[in-house]
């Protein structure tokens, strides 16, 4: 998202010419302004998708208000995802499409919020983030086994989860 620049061409110089704007004020910052440019994305619209394993087929999930935003190689992510009709795809729920690679150090987690309609549910929802693939995961409680993936079985039609994930990019 380029920075608004119309301050800079009312600027004065130095040497009380009352001139604006001339080509040494320009030349000296003009780089620096664009390096910084370069460094940020305000919210930029995504398009993640929500898988079961690996496929979407008879699948419609509408998708809400997804975007991004970078600063520098921090990327964050928000979606609200709602399945309308459930479809012939199985297997492990995950979700695709992240606007940038992600770096091999990437937090491993993100936050998932299972606004409304999801079944069987017995712990938290989470996102566990690898090879840029969020893996949808239940977090039983602490006197229950390990993490559970989440399949196409918990997600009937009407169901809607809010995923919100920082990470950097590659």
């Amino acid at each position: 998202m380029p920075i608004n620049r119309s301050w800079w061409t009312a600027l004065v110089d130095d040497d009380g010419s009352g001139l604006t704007g001339t080509n040494w004020n320009k030349a000296a910052i003009a780089g620096l302004l664009d390096s910084i440019d370069g460094m940020f994305e305000g919210h930029q619209p995504w398009t993640p998708q929500l898988l079961f394993g690996g496929a979407s087929t008879g699948w419609v999930v509408t998708v809400n208000g997804a975007r991004y935003a970078r600063a520098d190689a921090l990327v964050l992510v928000e979606a609200q995802l709602t399945v309308a009709t459930v479809g012939s795809a199985t297997g492990i729920a995950t979700i695709v499409g992240l606007p940038y690679p992600a770096a091999a150090l990437t937090s491993p987690q993100a936050i998932v919020d299972p606004a409304s309609g999801l079944a069987g549910l017995t712990g938290a929802l989470m996102g566990v983030h690898a090879g840029g693939i969020i893996y949808l995961v239940m977090q039983p409680p602490a006197s229950a086994a390990g993490r559970v993936l989440m399949t196409n079985a918990h997600f009937p039609a009407g169901a809607q989860i809010n995923v919100s994930m920082t990470y950097r990019r590659a």
